[in-house]
C-alpha cells in the first residue's frame, strides 16, 4: 500500500528533490533530542550486513569539506549502512531533528510521480499489537505497496524521546538508480537522507510506545481553526518524540488538523508498554479512538469505527482476531513472525516487530521471513 502503510502518506508526501535539498541546507533548527542512539545489529539469522557493500564507515570529514553541513549533519549521512539488497539502510540521526515548515508539504506542492497512489487493492498493510505477555509486548506490521526502498533511521534528538522509525525512501527524491546505491553517493548528494526523520511509516520510541498507519478510504476531519496543520506522516513524529503512552500520543493527536492532501487516507494504531492500544480513525468528521478492551489490538484497511460487527470485513483482520484470541494476545517473537508471514501479501515491502518492553527490533525485508534482522534501539 503505501504511502503510508499502505498508502503513501498523506504527509506531503511527494516532495520533489530539489524543494527538499533547498530548503533542508537553510532549516536545520532543533525541535528536539537526547544522547545519538547507536544502531546495534544483533545478529541475523543467516544474512550479515557486514557481507555487504557500504557497510564499513565512510573516513571522516570536516565541515569544511562539505559547506553549509554541519558537523552533526555530516555525522548523520556518514553514518548510513545497507543492510539489504531490496534495499534496506539504517542511518543515526545526530543531532537535533530539522524544523520542517508544514507550509513546505502542503498538498498543492507535492510533486506525485508513484503512481497507483490511490488505488484501493494496492493497500493489504497489517498492524497489531500482542499484549498479552506483561513483560513482552509486541507491535508487529507488515507495509504492503509498490516497491519501496526503506531505511530503518535511529534518532535521539534533545528534549525528545530516542526512538527508531522505518521510511519508504522512494519519497525523498533520489532516482531509482540512487536508491540501490546511497552508500556510493558523495555526502553531498545524500541530503535529502535529512528529511527523513518527517517520513515516519511506523516506529517506536524508548519509552515503549509504537505506531503505525494504513491506507483506508474516505477519513473525514472537520477543520478546526484554532488548531494548527500537520502532515500525516509528521503527527507520527511528534507522538514518537513525545508520548511515553497512549495517553499523551491520543491527546497529541487532538491538537492538531491532520493533512491527507497529496495521499490516501489513514487511520493510526498506537500501543504501549503498559498493556494499553489504541486506533485513532477520522469519521464524520471527527476524530474516533478505539480503545482495546483485551490484551491486544489490529487495523488492516478500512475504518473499524463505521462498523458495529468489526470482523468479515477483510480476510486479512479476520485471521489477527483469529490468532489473537485463541492467544490471549500473548505471541512470542516466533508467532508473531508467522502471523505477519501469514497475511503478508505478494507487496508486502517490509515486515517489523517492535518489542515494547526491550527495544529490540525485528526486520524481514520482501517477505524473507527465514532472515530476518534484529536491531537495538539503545535511549
Amino acid at each position: 500500500m503505501p504511502q503510508t502503510g499502505n498508502g503513501k502518506p498523506g504527509n506531503n508526501i511527494f516532495l520533489c528533490s530539489n524543494l527538499i535539498i533547498t530548503s533542508l541546507l537553510a532549516i536545520l533548527t532543533a525541535s528536539c533530542g537526547m544522547q545519538p542512539v547507536s544502531t546495534t545489529q544483533i545478529e541475523s539469522t543467516s544474512r550479515s550486513s557486514t557481507d555487504l557493500p557500504g557497510s564499513s564507515a565512510i573516513p571522516t570529514v570536516t565541515p569544511e569539506d562539505y559547506g553549509n553541513l554541519t558537523s552533526d549533519q555530516i555525522a548523520t549521512l556518514s553514518s548510513l549502512k545497507k543492510i539489504d539488497d531490496h534495499p534496506l539502510y539504517t542511518m543515526n540521526y545526530i543531532g537535533a531533528l530539522p524544523d520542517i515548515d508544514y507550509l513546505t508539504h502542503s498538498g498543492e506542492q507535492l510533486s506525485v510521480d508513484r503512481k497507483l497512489l490511490y488505488r484501493g487493492d494496492g493497500w493489504a498493510c497489517s498492524l497489531f499489537a500482542a499484549l498479552g505477555d506483561k513483560q513482552d509486548a509486541k507491535f508487529g506490521r507488515n507495509f504492503d505497496w509498490e516497491h519501496s526502498p526503506a531505511l530503518l533511521l535511529f534518532s535521539a534528538p534533545p528534549g525528545c524521546f530516542a526512538s527508531v522509525t522505518m521510511v519508504d525512501l522512494s519519497y525523498l527524491g533520489f532516482s531509482d538508480q540512487e536508491l540501490g546505491r546511497l552508500y556510493e553517493l558523495e555526502l553531498i548528494e545524500r541530503i535529502p537522507l535529512l528529511n527523513a526523520s518527517s517520513w515516519p511509516f511506523d516506529g517506536m520510541n524508548e519509552r515503549g510506545l509504537a505506531i503505525g498507519m494504513a491506507a483506508v478510504p474516505g477519513s473525514d476531519l472537520a477543520i478546526d481553526p484554532q488548531k494548527p496543520g500537520i502532515g500525516s506522516l509528521e503527527i507520527m513524529r511528534q507522538v514518537l518524540d513525545h508520548a511515553a503512552d497512549i495517553g499523551e500520543a491520543v491527546k497529541i493527536m487532538e491538537s492538531y488538523n491532520i493533512d491527507f492532501r497529496g495521499g490516501p487516507d489513514l487511520h493510526y494504531l498506537i500501543a504501549d508498554k503498559f498493556g494499553a492500544a489504541v486506533l485513532v480513525e477520522y469519521v464524520d468528521g471527527s476524530m474516533q479512538t478505539i480503545l482495546n478492551n483485551e490484551p491486544w489490538h489490529l487495523a488492516t484497511n478500512y475504518h473499524v469505527s463505521a462498523y458495529v460487527q468489526q470482523q468479515g470485513h477483510c480476510a486479512r483482520y479476520d485471521k489477527i482476531a483469529e490468532t489473537m484470541l485463541a492467544s490471549a494476545g500473548n505471541l512470542d517473537t516466533t508467532a508473531v513472525q508467522r502471523l505477519l508471514a501469514g497475511v503478508s501479501q505478494s507487496s508486502t515491502q517490509w515486515s517489523i516487530i517492535y518489542n515494547l518492553d526491550n527495544g529490540v527490533i525485528q526486520v524481514s525485508m520482501s517477505r524473507h521471513f527465514s532472515q530476518p534482522y534484529e536491531f537495538q534501539l539503545n535511549p
